[in-house]
């Protein structure tokens, strides 16, 4: 008997102290303990103190009493209020030492997502716990290590970065100003072993990028949803892009190749394309004529829905009425012209009228009073160059109707007789 009040004891004991941490921790109060001392099993919960029917009728001692009480406490707590007696509060409850143990795991990852893939290496260092956290492959699925600076590595970080590449889904540089070529290479070497890349943005990389790398990360890369590439400002160069269709073809949708060193070889590539939607292939002067004109005249490719040709001076508008009239241009929503210098404001409403506004042309040309002359010379120019010669056009009929119209209004001819020679000087 006396060991069963002394471990009863003990409980009661070991429960006061439970409800000093839970009163300290949460705030709540703990007005009393129940204990169930035929099964030993202790229950701690807060009793709230409620006014019976028979307490506001006027019934019950007990109620009267503690009424009593508390109306004399808050009579006492004004009169020391009145006479300027400061009144000792209660400080609040101290926080807890680890307020990241108590959020839910989605919290402290939405956290966690706010920080730099410099810093999110960093945090990793932390502790165990933060490891496995900041290891979570939500947080490294879109990685923009634009503002990367290579000063602040250390072989362990650089470690664990390249580690996390793999689970990388987006990868942007972007005009990165503290990387060098070798950090660029090594970033695309690693990224090439993630299977779940679906963009890459390499935008304004100058110097940095090595084109022989670029072509070697797409020969390498073993994603299988690559669908969004943006190469633009990039020394891109014709094998890497062709790396990429060989590679690619079949899932990508969307290419930006404005502004890079292209050749003929690219559009090739490109015409071989099953899901392209969006081609911008803007400024790309490197390109020659005759490339453009059997793109897109000949080889455009059945899927594409948007086409960009801005700061391309060669495209004519016979070449658009071509690709217009190609059975491969039927998913062909949207065309960019703008910054085409031969294509007139008429020309490409006389486009529009003739396939009854089928797409959408965004273009810059408008019409000028003082433009006609010019544009008109520039079209005969053109005429000369492209049309067939004179008796072509006319045919050999009319041109025999004019040779004997002639013939037979003109006067016979007179006879020839020899210029006399000059005497030699």
């Amino acid at each position: 008997m006396s060991r069963t009040i002394s471990r009863q004891n003990e409980a009661i004991r070991t429960l006061g102290e439970m409800t000093e941490v839970l009163k300290r921790e949460t705030g709540v109060s703990v007005e009393g303990i129940i204990v169930d001392t035929t099964n030993t099993e202790m229950i701690s919960r807060p009793l709230k103190r409620e006014r019976r029917a028979s307490d506001v009728g006027g019934g019950g001692g007990c109620g009267d009493g503690d009424d009593d009480d508390k109306s004399g406490v808050v009579e006492r707590k004004r009169q020391d209020n009145r006479k300027g007696k400061e009144v000792m509060v209660d400080p609040p409850p101290p926080p807890p030492s680890n307020l990241f143990r108590n959020l839910p795991t989605e919290i402290f990852l939405r956290i966690l997502s706010h920080l730099t893939p410099h810093e999110l290496v960093q945090s990793a260092s932390c502790s165990r716990e933060w490891y496995y956290i900041a290891s979570d492959p939500l947080l490294w699925r879109i990685l923009d290590l634009s503002a990367l600076d290579s000063k602040l590595f250390n072989p362990k970080t650089a470690t664990t970065l390249t580690q996390r590449l793999r689970s990388c889904r987006s990868f942007t540089l972007n005009k990165p100003q503290n990387l060098t070529q070798d950090h660029v290479t090594a970033l695309l070497h690693f990224l090439s072993a993630s299977p779940v890349l679906e963009q890459l943005h390499l935008q304004s990389l100058g110097s940095l990028l090595n084109s022989h790398s670029l072509e070697h990360h797409f020969r390498m890369s073993q994603s299988r949803c690559l669908m969004h590439v943006d190469l633009s400002h990039s020394p891109v160069t014709t094998p890497a892009v062709v790396a990429l269709m060989d590679r690619h073809r079949g899932t990508l949708r969307s290419l930006d190749l404005s502004h890079t060193a292209i050749g003929d070889g690219t559009l090739r590539a490109v015409s071989q394309a099953k899901a392209l939607h969006t081609l911008e292939i803007s400024f790309c002067t490197s390109v020659s004529r005759t490339s453009i004109r059997n793109f897109l005249c000949k080889r455009f490719p059945g899927c594409i829905v948007t086409l960009s040709l801005r700061g391309l001076r060669d495209v004519k508008i016979t070449w658009l009425y071509d690709l217009m009239k190609l059975p491969t241009s039927g998913n062909l929503k949207v065309l960019n012209v703008e910054g085409c210098e031969r294509l007139t404001l008429g020309d490409l409403r006389e486009l529009q009228e003739a396939f009854q506004g089928r797409i959408e042309i965004r273009h810059d040309a408008h019409a000028r009073p003082g433009d006609d002359s010019v544009w008109g010379y520039r079209r005969y120019i053109e005429f000369l160059s492209t049309d067939p010669s004179l008796p072509e056009r006319l045919g050999e009929e009319k041109l025999k109707a004019m040779e004997s119209s002639s013939s037979s209004s003109c006067p016979p001819p007179l006879p020839s007789t020899p210029l006399p020679s000059l005497p030699p000087s």
